[in-house]
């Protein structure tokens, strides 16, 4: 109920008494034209409100810390302008939940349309989704407010990708790490002489070991043979994005940095040679999914699935559902992304090697496993902590 048909009940049922007190022409013209002439624009409003399409689009090119840009069009297909009708245009961020609004007002004339812009911030990485809501058409003089239900004809989707940090990823411990794989990297050259690389010309500075002698003699040119890299699947990077019930939800920043970091670390795994399993938890749908990853493009087939799983709280931590729920393989070597401070850390050691990542850990953080390595991150120099990690 508006405003504006609260005081025209009022202005009716004034009218009405003043014609029941002076019955005469006059006051009888002015009862009907405040009875019928309101009525009229409702039912108008109503046939307008019917006809509006409201379509967004949005600048898909748009990167993280980048302002996205886009348009919203409001259309109006029937004969009767629309002459306030008011909405939201929302910007959904699926992982960490928040949504952004702005509100709009606009004018759409008959058999016309009206183009608004709107900008939203992309300060914050996750699968972005822009749509509009609680749409209302106001009726001349405020009298009423439609709510449009089916206007919205379209959302706009997009993937606002974390950006990554410059790491570096060794095997600390070589007393936890496999023996040398069947599998050799496509990507880079390593240092075991029973696999070839590539073979390339020689230029100054390889090593004289590496020279091809017989190929050198047959095209007659210094021909040198770059060594293979052994590649173990035997890491397992676990991302926890959950946090615990009882506490605070963690802020748009921290959740930003954990993808970071996640995505930085998965991003190095390949660069330094090796392949892993990447594993997390669909917070919708409370299920383990565990994925094998062996290169650059199978790593960004997940971003959509890791960047819509939106972080939730949850009464059981992650490492408890993890010990519930664990892969048929034993990996030497565990990388845990984390800022649940509940977790049972030690859990996860089971004779391997387990790093964990966590943000602002506390000074009682469960780190008694031998085998446990705890790397402390924070929001301002998470990037720093990351730069070299041993596991």
């Amino acid at each position: 109920m508006t405003i504006g048909f609260v005081v025209y009940i009022i202005w009716l049922l004034s009218a009405a008494l003043l014609f029941i007190l002076l019955n005469n022409i006059g006051t009888l013209i002015i009862l009907i034209v405040s009875a019928v002439v309101p009525a009229a624009l409702i039912i108008l409003t109503a046939v307008a409100a019917r006809s509006i399409r409201i379509t967004v689009q949005t600048d898909y090119s748009a990167r993280k810390n980048e302002p996205m840009n886009g348009t919203v069009t409001v259309s109006n297909k029937s004969m009767f302008p629309a002459y306030d009708l008011s909405f939201y245009i929302c910007c959904k961020n699926f992982l960490n939940g928040e949504t952004d609004k702005v509100f709009f007002e606009c004018s759409a004339p008959s058999k016309g349309s009206c183009v608004l812009n709107f900008t939203f911030d992309t300060e914050y990485a996750g699968k972005i989704k822009v749509f509009t809501e609680n749409i209302r058409l106001l009726a001349p003089a405020g009298v009423f407010r439609f709510k449009i239900k089916n206007a919205a004809e379209n959302t706009a989707e997009h993937i606002i990708v974390p950006e990554t940090a410059p790491c570096n990823i060794f095997v600390a411990d070589l007393n936890y790490s496999q023996a040398d794989g069947d599998l050799y990297s496509m990507h880079k050259s390593g240092n075991d002489p029973s696999e070839t690389f590539l073979i390339r010309e020689y230029v100054p500075g390889d090593p004289i070991k590496n020279i091809h002698w017989k190929l050198t003699e047959k095209v007659d040119r210094v021909m040198v043979r770059e060594l293979g890299l052994p590649i173990k699947n035997d890491i397992l990077l676990l991302f926890d994005m959950g946090y615990d019930a009882q506490g605070e939800k963690p802020s748009r920043k921290d959740i930003d940095t954990l993808a970071e970091t996640v995505f930085s670390v998965s991003q190095a795994l390949i660069e330094c040679g090796f392949h892993y399993t990447l594993g997390f938890l669909s917070n919708s749908r409370k299920r383990f999914y565990y994925h094998p990853i062996t290169s650059h493009s199978e790593r960004m087939e997940l971003t959509d699935n890791l960047l819509s799983n939106t972080f939730a709280a949850d009464d059981i931590d992650f490492v408890r559902r993890y010990m519930e729920n664990k892969p048929d393989d034993n990996y030497q070597h565990i990388i845990f992304v984390t800022l649940n401070k509940q977790n049972r850390l030690s859990y996860l050691y089971d004779g391997n090697r387990v790093t964990v990542l966590m943000l602002n850990p506390e000074s009682g953080a469960d780190t008694s496993a031998d085998g446990l390595n705890l790397i402390s991150l924070t929001n301002d120099s998470y990037k720093e902590s990351i730069a070299v990690i041993g596991i």
